[in-house]
């Protein structure tokens, strides 16, 4: 009888072990899965320009030598090796895509670009009633700062990063003439990401990143206008 009893409760401590260790297999399995995305493969991403800008300037056109990404591992993304122009006044509260590339999916958590001095320019209007335009051209290297507020995880099918570049932080101060009020270029930017309306597409149609004439005459019928007297940077 005794042996009787001491094989049920061995038996039944069998049981329960062996229920207990698969509740916490199970557990386990299920704890796996709600660890996020497997970040693997690539991902189309799309470069997106965008400024905060004010009422000092009238252009502020930069060339950008290289836009890197370090992911959390140290791994390090460089968006392009040839030298992208832009100008960032009239993209004020829009955007228009820069370069659309593939990357690979991660966490990345800080960015960095390099860029040519940029050629920052106002238009004011003088007592005399003359139109006076400036412009601050200081040449070489441009010490650039870039902004990640959170980390970035890229991952999906497509996406964007917006670079915004904070005009007030970056002229100081922005006063019209330059030459008379000015005191340091320091071009800073946020770097966020953004979804996509619609697949990413490039929409650019040229290389010409800005415009200065004379508007001769307006055509109210087909809504347009004639520029004469054209000339801006190529």
């Amino acid at each position: 009888m005794l042996y009787h009893r001491l094989l049920h409760r061995v038996s039944r401590f069998l049981l329960l072990s062996a229920v207990a260790l698969a509740a916490a297999i199970a557990g386990g399995g299920s704890g796996a899965n709600t660890t996020g995305p497997v970040l693997r493969g690539n991902t189309t991403v799309v470069v997106l320009l965008s400024s905060t800008a004010n009422d000092q300037l009238s252009q502020f056109n930069v060339t950008f030598n290289s836009l890197t990404l370090t992911s959390q591992s140290g791994k390090v993304v460089n968006f392009f090796i040839t030298p992208q122009t832009a100008e960032f006044m009239h993209l004020n509260g829009s955007a228009e895509p820069l370069i659309t590339v593939s990357i690979p999916e991660d966490v990345y958590t800080t960015a960095s670009l390099t860029m040519q001095s940029p050629q920052v320019s106002c238009v004011t209007l003088l007592q005399t009633g003359g139109v006076l335009i400036d412009e601050v051209d200081p040449g070489g290297m441009a010490a650039a700062t870039v902004s990640v507020p959170s980390p970035i995880t890229v991952t999906g099918t497509a996406m964007g990063l917006l670079l915004n570049l904070q005009i007030s932080q970056s002229v100081t101060p922005a006063n019209c003439p330059l030459h008379a009020n000015y005191a340091s270029i320091t071009p800073t930017f946020t770097l966020t990401p953004v979804t996509l309306a619609s697949p990413p597409t490039n929409v650019q149609n040229g290389k010409m990143t800005g415009l200065m004439g004379l508007i001769s005459s307006i055509n109210a019928t087909t809504n347009s206008f004639t520029v004469t007297a054209a000339d801006g940077p190529t």
